[in-house]
């Protein structure tokens, strides 16, 4: 009779621990970082960033239309890379990103910036957009992810075309 009693302890005591396992993953971003554009200047292995946005010049006449085209209180961009590595060459398109924000008087609170270890990384957004590939550049419209950027780019860039990343901010803020 004892051991029918420790049978289900064990039982109970594995069903707890999967219980606490399943709710414990639907609340954790272990695997991801939201920074902003200080902490990653600030990083030292991220010298390069701020390389980029010195280096990066914008298109003004793209900007200028940039600047009507956002709207504060319905447009977002979310942003996913890995900056624990610098092997990806369109992380740089992030950092260029980040300069036409700051030449467009962008606020930060109009852009998250995450790093992410890689596509399947749960991020604060997973119920809005799945990411196909990283980095990724997300353009909302008030809850509605309408424009994967660099996706977007990668998809031209195969046809040998390039699209300035101002141009492609603005692509999906006419959506």
């Amino acid at each position: 009779m004892k051991e029918l009693t420790i049978s289900k302890k064990l039982i109970l005591i594995l069903l707890s621990f999967i219980l606490f396992s399943a709710c414990s993953e639907n609340i954790s971003y272990n695997d991801v970082i939201k920074l902003s554009v200080n902490d990653i200047v600030n990083t030292p292995t991220n010298s390069w960033f701020k390389t980029e946005m010195i280096l990066y010049n914008p298109d003004t006449n793209i900007t200028k239309q940039i600047i009507s085209n956002f709207d504060v209180n319905k447009n977002k961009v979310y942003l996913f890379a890995d900056f624990s590595c610098g092997c990806n060459n369109q992380q740089t398109d992030i950092a260029h990103l980040c300069k036409v924000f700051a030449n467009c008087s962008i606020p930060e609170t109009n852009y998250e910036i995450y790093s992410v270890k890689s596509k399947t990384s749960k991020h604060p957004y997973t119920s809005l957009f799945t990411l196909y590939k990283i980095p990724e550049c997300v353009v909302m419209k008030d809850t509605n992810a309408v424009y994967f950027m660099l996706d977007t780019m990668r998809y031209y860039e195969v046809f040998g075309q390039t699209i300035p990343i101002e141009q492609l901010l603005l692509n999906g803020l006419k959506k």
